[in-house]
């Protein structure tokens, strides 16, 4: 019988059916929703494999192709190339608010698929020195071949965050950044153990993951079920999340963030049509001249932590 992921309770409950063959589950003790599993991670494994499928087959909407047109992308990252201009621009931003500009500090993007962050980040901040942790071979070389960066300026590990990592980098890093890589771990109490391990006293970690309070999940059935999918393992809520950090014995100071990347008129389409050909954007980049209405939609989803991803901040102590 398989056991939560997260407790290890023997107490779970199908939570939803996309499919016979796919069904996810959720602990009736903790609430944890996931895909049950007992494997470890492994270099360009099963995991890694449906992470670029989810790249290679997503949906993009004619309108959001138009914004994608003009960059020179390979065709599997075509789809992605405003979520990935605009995943940056934030990310960035918000590493960059927490490093002072006169300061030599380490920083590492676990799970840093193409290195997009990492090299933005590296490009536009001399004083930071920028490693990059990758899983996928595929992935990183596909990431160097699309963006060009200059490779002497970065260090590459292909590599998985694991006690051998840690050994040769125990307490070395000032910021730690992981962009929706949780979701995909399979050992997620060892991993954010490591995450913390690499991170120095003072250091900031950066965890931003799917959010599984996302209202639009009780509007639209249709968005419900495309937003589950075999590449992810583990759906977090702000509850979920205190629990992981608990169980990995982290008791630093915590900040949860809501962080709503998809747009008010996505949002709308879904709970029109509950079709996603019938979306006309994902609405992904930020609008600059937002109407009241979107402000209080989300302003309101930001309170609540029902917007569609999560933030954690964590300071180590």
């Amino acid at each position: 019988m398989n056991r939560c992921n997260l407790c290890n309770k023997n107490n779970l409950i199908e939570y939803l059916v996309i499919d016979i063959s796919y069904i996810i589950y959720k602990c009736n003790d903790c609430e944890f929703i996931q895909l049950p599993q007992n494997r470890a991670a492994q270099l360009d494994d099963e995991s890694n494999d449906n992470s670029i499928k989810q790249d290679k087959y997503r949906k993009t909407s004619k309108k959001d192709m138009e914004i994608n047109s003009n960059v020179n992308f390979p065709d599997i990252l075509k789809n992605l190339a405003h979520v990935i201009k605009e995943d940056t621009r934030r990310i960035s931003e918000c590493v960059e608010n927490s490093i002072p500009p006169d300061k030599e500090i380490k920083f590492i993007d676990v799970g840093s698929g193409y290195g997009h962050i990492g090299f933005n980040i590296g490009n536009n901040n001399p004083n930071v020195d920028v490693h990059l942790l990758e899983t996928s071979e595929e992935r990183m070389d596909m990431g160097i071949k699309t963006f060009k960066p200059n490779i002497n300026n970065f260090t590459f590990h292909h590599r998985v965050l694991d006690s051998s990592f840690i050994k040769e980098y125990f307490e070395c890093f000032d910021v730690v950044l992981s962009f929706h890589v949780l979701e995909h771990v399979y050992d997620m109490i060892n991993f954010m153990k490591n995450i913390y391990d690499i991170t120095k006293s003072g250091g900031l970690i950066i965890i931003e993951v799917p959010n599984e309070d996302d209202d639009l999940q009780n509007f639209s059935e249709n968005y419900k079920k495309i937003i589950h999918f075999p590449a992810h393992i583990s759906y977090f809520t702000k509850k979920t999340l205190q629990l992981l950090l608990d169980r990995a014995n982290i008791s630093d100071s915590v900040d949860f963030i809501g962080v709503q990347r998809y747009g008010f008129f996505n949002y709308i389409d879904w709970i029109r049509y509950n079709n996603k050909d019938m979306v006309l954007s994902d609405d992904y980049t930020p609008r600059n001249k937002q109407s009241w209405i979107e402000k209080m939609w989300l302003n309101n989803k930001k309170e609540n932590l029902t917007t569609d991803s999560i933030m954690m901040l964590i300071r180590k102590l």
